[in-house]
């Protein structure tokens, strides 16, 4: 036996290949899903799981949905029907089976608040609840048994195929079960610190019908007052309430609350941004576009004086999913760039975060071109392999050939070698020691050059080295070194 550690995959090097060859023959809907991931990072990130690209492959021929709730919706009824068996798949009905499996994640959920989310102990299906075979069968694609039936018992040990499944069949749970007082008091538990609970909580009031009444209900409960505040900063010192209420509002749309539940949502978003909290991912919400705009501008904000490439590619993110205008995604690339350019201490993985975000920016192909220059000079520049490795790959990924670097390259060197040149029939000293002096050193600089990282050599610098020097350089009576090399 051996012990391995599964990793996650990486965006674009494992993901792409994986997609192509899910859709083998089907370019164009590999394309498609691409296409999405590029411009959504919330997607991208998901992506990197193995199950869930593949979950994603499942409902990719057609637009992914904005929302994680709907995402999953698709994903489960393709489970249920299990189309990728070779038997043809199942003909169940989702309306019988849905019920059952939003009662098994809510058992699992509610039985252990620890970490009872992975395996659980179903019941007996009963006779009553009317499930065809085929039922049966499909509700073992989302909810596997790994072993048999204990008959002593009736119950069977199940495993949901990934913990996400069973987190968004408790939210449903919550939000068409219950009541929005008995939701108000199940939620209450895991408003703070509760990884479980993460999505499953915002996602269940978001979903239920009386969303509002359970949001002003939870806060009135979490800071112990009668009337509900707009101002959640005066009330959650600990950001965990502003939060949870950004997450409500990227499973939900402007449309689904009254006025001035819209403006407390708005206020806890920008509050999330302009205090530079991490987990910026949160505040993305696409069916928000009037207050999207403000964040935007927030975003835009913190980018503008930000020096560090890993902060500004989170940054870069959030802005993206946020569906700035053109201008706004034209102020964010010059930011970019301009840290590009003088990121010079930059380590390789930086250098790929940051043209990574200003490839998802680019608009155009004119905008493709404005990175690739920026791209073409620092790799031309450039003397450090690893970083230049990078370059290389950052530049490959908008365009740019290799033989479009060495030609940069070589002209580089090219202008380098005639300023050395030039700068020897300048300003000469007057003294033969001195002149004699200056010619040593302009060759000692020839000799670093030609052995410099950017990849020059002897053989290029061998006509400046070996042409006559003036009479007056040389200086009389001091004799003529010869290179060797």
């Amino acid at each position: 036996r051996c012990v391995a550690s599964l990793k996650p995959l990486r965006y674009p090097d494992d993901i792409e290949p994986f997609v192509a060859t899910w859709f083998r023959g089907r370019p164009e809907h590999a394309a498609g899903l691409v296409a999405q991931l590029h411009d959504r990072p919330a997607l991208r990130q998901v992506a990197t799981v193995p199950l869930m690209l593949a979950f994603y492959c499942m409902v990719g021929d057609k637009q992914m949905p904005s929302r994680r709730h709907e995402l999953y919706v698709r994903m489960i009824r393709r489970l249920l029907v299990g189309g990728w068996r070779r038997d043809g798949g199942l003909d169940p009905d989702p309306d019988s089976c849905l019920p059952v499996l939003r009662a098994w994640a809510w058992s699992a959920a509610s039985n252990d608040y620890v970490s009872g989310w992975d395996e659980f102990e179903a019941h007996r299906i009963k006779r009553s609840q009317h499930l065809s075979h085929d039922d049966l069968e499909a509700l073992n694609h989302v909810a596997m048994p790994p072993g048999r039936e204990d008959l002593d018992t009736g119950l069977t040990r199940r495993r949901f195929v990934h913990r996400s499944v069973c987190e968004h069949l408790v939210a449903e749970y919550v939000s068409t079960e219950m009541s929005a007082e008995d939701a108000v008091a199940e939620l209450l538990n895991h408003l703070w610190y509760d990884p479980d609970w993460e999505y499953a909580a915002p996602a269940a009031v978001a979903l239920h019908p009386d969303r509002e009444h359970i949001l002003r209900g939870l806060i009135r409960r979490a800071t112990g007052g009668d009337q509900f505040d707009l101002d959640l900063a005066k009330v959650d010192g600990c950001w965990e309430i502003r939060r949870f209420v950004a997450r409500i509002a990227q499973e939900s749309s402007e449309d689904d609350w009254s006025a001035e539940m819209r403006a407390a949502i708005t206020q806890a978003r920008l509050g999330l941004v302009k205090a530079g909290r991490e987990n910026l991912g949160d505040v993305v919400a696409v069916d928000w576009p009037s207050s999207s705009i403000l964040v935007v501008e927030a975003l835009l904000g913190l980018l503008a004086s930000e020096n560090r490439p890993g902060r500004a590619r989170e940054l870069a993110d959030a802005l993206i999913g946020s569906t700035p205008t053109e201008i706004q995604r034209s102020r964010a690339r010059r930011c970019l760039l301009r840290m590009l350019s003088q990121a010079s201490s930059a380590r390789p993985e930086e250098v790929l975060e940051l043209t990574g975000a200003l490839g998802q920016l680019a608009s155009t192909d004119q905008d493709e071109r404005e990175i690739a220059e920026v791209l073409i000079t620092l790799f031309a520049h450039e003397t450090g392999s690893d970083r230049a490795e990078a370059l290389a790959e950052a530049a490959g990924r908008v365009g740019v050939t290799p033989k479009e670097l060495e030609l940069a390259r070589d002209k580089l060197r090219a202008v380098e070698r005639s300023r050395i040149a030039t700068r020897s029939h300048t300003k000469t000293p007057k003294r033969a020691a001195d002149r004699v002096k200056m010619r040593d050193g302009l060759l000692r600089k020839l000799k670093g050059a030609s052995s410099a990282e950017s990849g020059g050599n002897v053989g290029e610098l061998q006509p400046v080295l070996e042409a006559p020097w003036p009479a007056e350089l040389m200086g009389q009576g001091a004799p003529r070194r010869q290179m060797t090399h």
